[in-house]
């Protein structure tokens, strides 16, 4: 038997993919590519120390990130980074796998990104927040459930529900109610007579 070992040796002024060999740079493209990472919006380059620059914006998904190889290594990235808010622990930190640490620069700012959060809160709730909400309002809910210390409460109105007296819709009078018992708004939504309406009530 035969063994064959792969070495990296870069070379001063030769080409990043030469150095590494053919080999290394389909790996590498295959990582970028196969769902393991959300492709960089404008591509990416390899240095000659085998680490890589990230063009433009990209977007990091815990549940991509179980297997991570090795020759994986981002230095710098030019734009913004979008994080799943499923990266932060309980006291509001963000842990990132050990081996993507960025070791360079991020150009932009980190932007956490809520969609699997609104999801998952939305199938709880029977709510629409993912359509509807600011990214502001997104991370301010974010940052109280995270806490564990509110719950919630979605009330909901179409054209033919209840009867509106004097003008004034139906649901203010169950709204008003809630906020007798100690319930607040946190977001009421009226699309062309669908409405919905998000309270909270510290626990």
């Amino acid at each position: 038997m035969i063994l064959v070992r792969e070495y990296i040796n870069f070379e001063r002024g030769l080409d990043p993919k030469q150095a590494m060999g053919i080999g290394k740079v389909k790996l590498i493209d295959k990582f970028f590519t196969d769902n393991i990472l959300r492709s960089p919006t404008n591509g990416y380059s390899l240095n000659s120390d085998g680490t890589v620059d990230i063009r433009g914006n990209w977007e990091i998904w815990k549940d991509d990130m179980q297997d991570i190889p090795d020759y994986i290594k981002i230095r710098n990235v030019s734009g913004k980074v979008y994080v799943d808010s499923s990266f932060f622990n309980d006291e509001m930190e963000m842990e990132l796998p050990e081996k993507l640490q960025i070791t360079g620069k991020v150009s932009g700012r980190w932007e956490i990104d809520f969609s699997d959060f609104l999801t998952d809160f939305d199938l709880m709730h029977n709510s629409a927040t993912e359509a509807y909400l600011s990214r502001k309002k997104r991370e301010e809910l974010w940052k109280m459930e995270k806490s564990g210390r509110y719950e919630w409460k979605v009330l909901h109105q179409d054209d033919d529900d209840g009867e509106d007296f004097e003008d004034e819709p139906a649901i203010n009078y169950e709204i008003a109610d809630l906020e007798a018992d100690g319930w607040e708004v946190f977001h009421a939504e009226n699309n062309y007579g669908q409405v919905e309406v998000l309270l909270f009530m510290k626990k």
